[in-house]
């Protein structure tokens, strides 16, 4: 056995410490309990524990805290509802972002994760006996948030909750829909757009839609611009084909410059459609702007945005945020700002 693999697998926590520069204790405590270490001092661990191919020992993590050393990232099984984002298949990778997040989070730490279900408070109850801590995914009523708060484990809600006034006495990791919304119609109004055409629906019970609609508006007409909005049953089937023919018909009118939807997956049901009726779009003469960034606007031409609100750092901060207050630290709710993504040409460009 050569020298190198022998020290792979026999590395221990003091070779990271004296590989770092650092004491023993403070690989410890980078691997339990980061906050309490320097963000420099804290990447010198880690990257000495790369290069030496360290892992904690999670299992006697769990023994030091007296717990079950487990965060859950629990589901919650909505009820039947007119429109929610998460049923929809094509959704899937948003949760598999996630799980990514909470994974990076949790990689060079002492902790597991699980990934659960829960259809009601009694399953719920049973899932905060198997673990020290939950991350929630998507909580989005008051139901959840107060059956999460009444389980004897601390928790982080995430992710549309973030400007909701309801959820202010919550801990949680949002995004800002109303600022994403912004950037969206700023981008239009930056391409030289002033009659846009937004189509939407569900605002009067979707936080997230309503929030969106009311940043899209704000940047527009700061701008002087004249928006048609139109509201539709987003995600009913029909739901875009019942105003297709209208948009196809303001097209070519040129009664409107450029289009923009509450999310991607209604946008490009749009865009694909009026295609097939011989308009071209997105192109310089019909930009297009939409919501999420799902994978798929990678096989559309530009000039194309969407408002990326990036699950894959929300779960992450929000799993962070929960390894803290799981060591004792003092905590509060932070909000991760959505990213513009614009699809120039061929080529993404990040703003």
């Amino acid at each position: 056995m050569n020298d190198d693999k022998q020290d792979t697998i026999h590395v221990t926590r003091d070779l990271v410490a004296r590989k770092a520069k650092v004491s023993s204790a403070t690989v410890s405590r980078v691997f339990n309990c980061p906050s309490a270490v320097s963000e420099p001092m804290r990447q010198a661990v880690l990257d000495a524990a790369r290069d030496l191919g360290y892992r904690p020992n999670k299992a006697a993590g769990a023994l030091r805290r007296n717990g079950t050393g487990t965060i859950a990232l629990v589901e919650f099984v909505k009820p039947p509802r007119r429109y929610y984002w998460g049923a929809l298949k094509c959704f899937d990778w948003f949760f598999a972002s996630a799980m990514r997040g909470v994974q990076q989070a949790l990689a060079y730490s002492t902790w597991h994760f699980s990934v659960e279900t829960a259809h009601d408070e009694k399953e719920l109850l049973e899932i905060s006996r198997r673990c020290d801590g939950i991350v929630s995914y998507d909580v989005d009523t008051l139901q959840e948030a107060e059956m999460l708060d009444s389980m004897p484990v601390p928790y982080v809600l995430a992710h549309h909750i973030g400007t909701s006034p309801e959820f202010q006495s919550y801990l949680y990791v949002g995004t800002d829909n109303r600022f994403g919304g912004k950037m969206q119609g700023r981008w239009l109004v930056e391409q030289g757009c002033r009659r846009p055409v937004y189509v939407t629906g569900w605002r009067d019970f979707v936080d997230s839609h309503a929030q969106r609609y009311k940043g899209f508006m704000e940047s527009i007409i700061e701008s002087g611009a004249n928006p048609l909005v139109l509201d539709i049953e987003v995600g009913s089937v029909g739901a875009v084909p019942s105003v297709l023919k209208r948009i196809a018909d303001l097209c070519r009118s040129g009664e409107v410059d450029s289009i923009a939807a509450v999310n991607d997956m209604t946008l490009y049901e749009i865009l694909f459609g009026l295609r097939a009726a011989g308009i071209q779009t997105p192109s310089r003469e019909l930009p297009a702007a939409g919501y999420d960034a799902t994978p798929y606007y990678r096989f559309l031409p530009g000039p194309l945005a969407s408002i990326d609100i990036d699950p894959q750092q929300v779960y992450c901060e929000a799993t962070k945020l929960l390894v803290r207050k799981l060591s004792g630290e003092k905590v509060s709710s932070l909000i991760c700002p959505p990213k513009l993504q614009v699809q120039s040409e061929t080529s993404i460009v990040f703003v």
